[in-house]
């Protein structure tokens, strides 16, 4: 079969769709941005606390997430819940 992939992509010695994602460029980091308040009530969010986010990273309290029923204010995507960053000196 890989022949007959390479076969299909020309002369090349690997399959079409290896070497399109050896072609794109490689982001070197995809981090969350940690906001610290809430977009909506200003409350202080921990890094290691409850937060929810949409897509765009908008950022919400818990309180304000439910009093939208989960949906962001700004663009009307999904509030899920964010992940928390563990310090290195804590046990998860």
């Amino acid at each position: 079969m890989e022949a007959e992939c390479c076969a299909l992509a020309g002369t090349h010695s690997r399959p079409l769709l290896l070497r399109r994602r050896a072609s794109r460029p490689q982001p070197k980091h995809m981090a969350l941005e940690m906001r610290a308040q809430c977009e909506r009530c200003g409350a202080g969010l921990k890094p290691e606390g409850a937060a929810f986010v949409c897509s765009y990273e908008c950022t919400f309290c818990p309180a304000c997430a439910a009093s939208m029923a989960h949906v962001c204010s700004n663009c009307g995507g999904e509030l899920v819940p964010r992940p928390r960053r563990i310090s290195k000196g804590s046990a998860v």
